[in-house]
């Protein structure tokens, strides 16, 4: 069995990932919106032909942008394999399928194939992560950011399962990036009140 060369390491282990979260990672600010050599996930076929002008770009230097970004990816789906981790370039990335909840009234719901990276990344740690599983299930629930000795600090992502992966940040330095494919989604989350659960 051939060794995967891509791996993420992460709390002293390694990580499997799959070869187009590794491009994206590396080439993430290509200028036609896409990532070089990405393809669609196997599950679902586009439905909707993106135009450039809906692709979403956003950037986060603070914490307040920092949680725009992670409102556009609240309910993200993805797959251990779609993370990665490059120790030189200090970056953390992910793709993932995230929920349009800007998706014009009475349209079917939909998800768009979008990227996302961390710069000046010190750390990577995780907890209840499958790291031997890469076609695994996430869904990303929040991104939180806890503040250090200015201007460091903490990034959390939250999955569903109680899954979190802890970023220790040089600074905030992250974008967002739609990459072009769209699919109609089977329904929209629905999220239940703290107060009625």
């Amino acid at each position: 069995m051939v060794k995967n060369p891509n791996r993420m390491a992460v709390a002293g282990q390694r990580l499997s990932l799959a070869g187009s979260v590794a491009t994206y990672a590396q080439y993430y600010s290509d200028s036609t919106g896409r990532a070089a050599g990405r393809t669609a996930p196997s599950t679902g076929t586009p439905t909707v032909k993106d135009a450039e002008m809906e692709l979403l770009k956003l950037a986060a230097l603070d914490a307040d942008d920092l949680a725009v970004i992670s409102t556009h990816l609240q309910d993200a789906v993805l797959r251990t394999g779609d993370l990665a981790y490059l120790p030189r370039e200090r970056r953390f990335a992910l793709v993932a399928r995230r929920f349009d909840w800007e998706c014009p009234d009475g349209a079917p719901p939909r998800r768009r194939l979008t990227g996302l990276h961390f710069d000046r990344v010190l750390a990577v740690r995780c907890r209840n992560i499958p790291r031997d599983e890469p076609d695994a299930p996430l869904e990303l629930l929040a991104i939180t950011f806890e503040p250090g000795e200015a201007p460091s600090g903490t990034a959390t992502l939250i999955f569903a399962g109680g899954g979190a992966i802890r970023l220790e940040l040089e600074c905030v330095e992250a974008a967002m990036k739609d990459l072009g494919p769209v699919w109609q989604a089977e329904s929209k989350p629905v999220h239940v009140p703290l107060d009625a659960a």
